[in-house]
């Protein structure tokens, strides 16, 4: 609705006129059988009320088909004064329209200006799914139609819409299309090699063209913004679900806004839930899962597919990311570490972001070697075993007490 209200101040174009310190302001084009307004300012200190007289007539064909009374208008000093008429019923546009604003009374003030009677009193607003397509996407756009009350004309049914491309051919044409309360959507593809450059959609009423749309067609479509989906904290099996961030940034880091649709899929790509809300730059939102995440292993995949549509340009990019959802919160290693001229074993306790995982208590068990002994990670997260190893393989059972989590690991 915003847009057709900007289309309506374009094509009424103002007349303004400014003499002696009166100021009158008023639209330069005009509809049949619809109020016309006139305002009158009077901005001359000398004068404490402007009185002017207002005539608006047309002639056709050496016959008078608008013939209003004058009237006159008192204005006191820096206020202002409105003046109305109603239009006759199909008023031809080929009327010579005139308007009259002269002074009286001593004040002296003439105007005489020239209107211009439109067509129709419809307008066609044609909107598209993006700015700018490439070969072999599919155009998708939508007519809509209104009066001058913004509202579907009831004696209209049947328009005709063309798509034009940059070199001006047509490339497809709808004649005599039904409108559906005011609406006609329709699509085309884009061939495999089209004539790059500027199209448009233009809408018609017979002869009279009432509204138009150009976009773009490249050879290869540069997004206006970047999309990262990532999370604020690391994603373990205990917690349910994800807290999910999403970074929509333009050139020079200019926060992008937009409506962000959400997909998340589970075990082996089962759909888990769906969502939509609008983000201005960047949102961080908690997504509890709806079903059971199943965590056989270590660590477990979850897909996100987040599509952003930008708001003002309709432009879209979809990310289609893996989310790594961990069991334990932490990751343990057997490593060897030089000591002098020997290798002592030890076990490498990390978080899932590579740093170590410092002062962690816990309690180690080999059962190969009947040992088991309390211990907790340095400052490089390491526990050194006392171990004389002479089996090629054994198996290390980690187990850690916290508030948090009692992850248990084994390790050959």
């Amino acid at each position: 609705m915003e847009n057709y209200l900007r289309l309506i101040i374009v094509i009424l174009l103002t007349i303004c006129a400014l003499s002696r310190g009166l100021l009158v302001v008023g639209p330069k084009v005009i509809d049949s059988h619809q109020e016309y307004k006139l305002l009158v300012v009077n901005d001359d200190k000398s004068k404490s009320v402007a009185t002017v007289q207002v005539l608006l007539e047309g002639i056709e064909n050496d016959e008078i088909v608008v013939n209003h009374l004058p009237r006159n208008v008192n204005v006191p000093y820096a206020q202002m004064r409105s003046v109305k008429f109603m239009l006759p019923r199909n008023v031809s546009p080929s009327a010579s329209i005139k308007l009259t604003v002269k002074g009286t009374g001593g004040f002296r003030f003439h105007e005489e200006i020239d209107l211009e009677l439109r067509n129709t009193s419809i307008a066609g607003l044609v909107q598209l799914d993006k700015p700018v397509y490439k070969p072999g996407d599919r155009i998708k756009f939508r007519v809509i139609v209104l009066n001058a009350e913004l509202k579907p004309p009831a004696d209209l049914v049947l328009i005709s819409v063309k798509v034009l491309d940059s070199l001006g051919n047509v490339i497809k044409s709808w004649r005599a299309v039904k409108l559906a309360v005011g609406v006609f959507e329709g699509q085309l593809q884009v061939a495999a090699n089209p004539a790059f450059g500027i199209w448009s959609v233009t809408v018609r009423v017979g002869d009279e063209q009432i509204g138009s749309k150009t976009f773009e067609v490249k050879k290869h479509v540069v997004m206006p913004f970047d999309l990262q989906v990532g999370t604020s904290t690391v994603p373990l099996v205990k917690h349910a679900g994800l807290n999910l961030t999403i970074n929509a940034k333009g050139h020079s880091d200019i926060p992008a806004k937009g409506m962000a649709k959400v997909k998340l899929y589970l075990n082996s790509g089962v759909l888990d839930q769906m969502q939509q809300f609008h983000v201005d730059g960047e949102i961080r939102k908690w997504f509890p899962f709806n079903g059971e995440l199943e965590a056989a292993e270590i660590q477990q995949n979850v897909r996100v597919k987040v599509t952003f549509i930008e708001q003002h340009t309709n432009a879209t990019l979809t990310k289609d990311t893996y989310i790594t959802v961990y069991k334990y919160p932490y990751r343990a290693e057997l490593v060897k570490v030089n000591s002098g001229l020997s290798f002592k074993y030890a076990l490498q306790c990390k978080h899932h972001d590579g740093t170590p995982a410092k002062g962690i208590a816990g309690n180690v068990r080999i059962d190969h070697f009947s040992y088991e002994k309390p211990a907790i990670t340095d400052a490089e997260g390491l526990i050194e075993l006392e171990l004389n190893v002479t089996a090629e393989e054994f198996d290390v059972h980690l187990s850690y007490d916290s508030n948090r989590s009692n992850p248990r690991e084994s390790y050959e």
